[in-house]
């Protein structure tokens, strides 16, 4: 048999979530407030009918319907609001009760579900025999797909104006949060010489600053922008850069940023695309892009990695990095020491304000 038990730690620990095998689910349901199953093979034999018990099956091999992962969630959370100890399990105990029982312990507790599921890997690590877990790729995509949908646009604020009314630079800073000016009055810069029905490309979206700011500059055009950010495939953001001092970490709500982007009337122009922009590049369709905002992860492997961008930019157009530190410079400096058509034409270190500008290159062929 094969279980463990997890603390429902919105409570203090008083709640137990066990997640576990058929054959442990069967010699011990008693023990439990609620029962859900995902095992294929059919539900576990019980004879206490007064249990709520839920028994959704999805093979480990199939992909589970956005149906699927409300309904065990409603169940799971449920049970839990109503001080029930839960037991979920599958038939092995290893892969689909972890995934579901990691999502149900981070609704309910409202955390992000990538620190529950670290925490679960961590914790199965230390097993004996260690068990490297990890969610299945397809059941991620969906289980993130349902998680971006429990963000809801909030209606858009009476004050902005109408969308054909074209957004000076000093009203686009404002929108985005002003914090950077210059740098935000960059990007504006060059969106704003885009000719209609360009391609804005943003590969760390963030707090939506810098996306805001480019959006500004193209409203009223057939322009328009996709940001990517894997973070937001959680519903949250959590960016951990070495390069953030204090805490080194940086957090937002996807809420916020779609409130950003609604309040400052540029839906319709910005598409957000939550996975890794290396993720994203596999299935581009090879539509030329006319600006590149490269403000992703600063490890010099990361950056050198999203570079791999610039050989759909346009000729003629630009790509612009944020923060021009060692790694950053790196790894720009190398791609395009082997790429001659790229010219690199400023450094935001060259400003006497540091790294308040971009970096800017162009493709001269």
């Amino acid at each position: 048999m094969r279980f463990r038990d997890h603390l429902a730690r919105k409570t203090g620990g008083s709640l137990i979530i066990t997640q576990s095998d058929r054959e442990y689910a069967e010699n011990n349901y008693q023990r439990y407030g609620a029962v859900l199953g995902v095992n294929h093979q059919g539900p576990i034999r019980t004879t206490d009918n007064k249990i709520p018990h839920l028994h959704r099956p999805v093979a480990d091999e199939d992909t589970p319907s956005q149906e699927d992962i409300s309904a065990w969630v409603d169940f799971g959370v449920g049970a839990l609001n109503g001080g029930r100890n839960l037991l979920l399990h599958c038939e092995a105990g290893q892969n689909r009760s972890v995934i579901i029982s990691s999502l149900v312990e981070a609704l309910f507790d409202k955390r992000n579900w990538w620190d529950i599921v670290e925490m679960y890997h961590d914790e199965m690590l230390k097993e004996d025999p260690p068990a490297n877990w990890w969610p299945y790729d397809h059941w991620e995509k969906a289980i993130s797909e349902w998680l971006l949908k429990l963000v809801v646009r909030p209606p858009t604020s009476p004050i902005v104006p109408p969308s054909f009314s074209p957004i000076s630079m000093e009203e686009a800073i404002q929108m985005a949060g002003a914090s950077r000016p210059d740098f935000l009055g960059s990007l504006y810069t060059y969106a704003v010489k885009l000719p209609d029905n360009s391609l804005i490309v943003e590969i760390g979206t963030n707090q939506a600053q810098s996306t805001i700011a480019m959006a500004c500059a193209i409203r009223g055009t057939n322009s328009r922008i996709i940001t990517i950010d894997p973070v937001f495939r959680t519903g949250e953001v959590w960016v951990r850069d070495a390069h953030w001092k204090g805490s080194g970490c940086y957090e937002s709500n996807i809420r916020d940023v779609l409130n950003k982007i609604t309040a400052a009337g540029l839906d319709g122009i910005v598409s957000i695309v939550p996975d890794y922009s290396f993720n994203v590049l596999t299935r581009w369709d090879g539509r030329m892009i006319d600006l590149l905002h490269v403000d992703g992860a600063h490890t010099y492997n990361d950056v050198l990695r999203d570079c791999d961008w610039m050989q759909f930019v346009k000729p003629g157009r630009w790509a612009a990095f944020d923060d021009w530190i060692a790694p950053v410079e790196r790894a720009v400096i190398e791609y395009v020491s082997g790429h001659p058509e790229w010219q690199l034409l400023h450094k935001s270190t060259d400003s006497p304000d540091g790294d308040m500008v971009v970096t800017l290159l162009q493709k001269i062929s």
